[in-house]
């Protein structure tokens, strides 16, 4: 990624600027936003826009999720950025981009930036002459990949994310659950094949929220058992989950849940 942003100086009076998480959060937008319109899965990106998630922010600017998901409801309170979500996806568009950023793009576009875009078009013709120039082909897919998010890598991120807070948050007498260490090849073709048979409108984090309030998940059966990753990727796990296999309880405090007894993560996993 090449260019530049602006950062205007009225930053130091804005709302927002001592909160580090929430200036971090906003500065990452700022620099991994759209220079110009463009469309992804049949919906339009603006300028200043981007198709992110929760957990891919986290993982690319250090922070956790929960911070992350403080600063962006910060950020869209007070309109500095607009969020449109999706069933699989977040598209945040930064408020009055074009007002702040679009004149850098016409007026202020550096030498080395046209050359660098002269010399991309010329790979894409080399590209589309031959399919053996091996170097041109392979700097365009790579340039794909870099901009289209990994589905199947942020759900395996947002999962160890909500291991991690669950481990860091559990009750003293809770059983931690085991945090996965790789994304294999095989994992990787299980958590694909799994999300594509998600039902239409539901989405991973909702499965993985709602195994949060399942009792005999947490390890809250005859033989101390927890829910890991690959238990989760078998086959039919997400549906039976999502239509209730397993009984859930409420967090505690709830009507019903007896003083001293041991809860399930119900309010540990929250929906991304």
């Amino acid at each position: 990624m090449t260019g530049w942003v602006k950062l205007h100086r009225k930053m130091l009076e804005w709302e927002w600027f001592k909160s580090v998480n929430t200036c971090h959060v906003f500065q990452y937008l700022l620099m991994t936003a759209n220079r110009e319109p463009s469309t992804y899965r049949g919906y339009a990106i603006p300028e200043g826009g981007r198709v992110h998630s929760v957990a891919s922010i986290a993982a690319n600017s250090g922070l956790s999720v929960m911070a992350v998901r403080g600063a962006l409801r910060n950020l869209s309170s007070s309109n500095d950025v607009t969020i449109k979500t999706t069933t699989k996806f977040s598209i945040i568009t930064i408020t009055n981009w074009v007002e702040y950023q679009g004149e850098q793009q016409t007026k202020h576009q550096t030498k080395e930036q046209t050359e660098q875009q002269s010399k991309q078009q010329h790979l894409k013709k080399r590209e589309e002459r031959s399919k053996k120039e091996e170097d041109s082909e392979s700097t365009v897919v790579d340039s794909i990949v870099a901009s289209a998010p990994d589905e199947v890598r942020e759900a395996y991120d947002f999962y160890c994310q909500s291991v991690e807070g669950y481990n860091e948050s559990k009750a003293i007498d809770a059983l931690p659950l085991p945090k996965p260490t790789k994304l294999t090849d095989k994992r990787r073709r299980e958590l694909k094949r799994a999300l594509k048979d998600l039902p239409t409108g539901r989405t991973f984090a909702e499965v993985v929220a709602k195994a949060g309030k399942c009792p005999q998940l947490m390890g809250e059966n005859d033989r101390g058992w927890v829910i890991n990753l690959d238990f989760l990727l078998r086959k039919g796990k997400f549906l039976e989950i999502l239509e209730g296999r397993y009984p859930e309880r409420p967090a505690a405090g709830a009507p019903g849940v007896r003083s001293g007894q041991r809860v399930s993560g119900s309010d540990l996993f929250t929906e991304n």
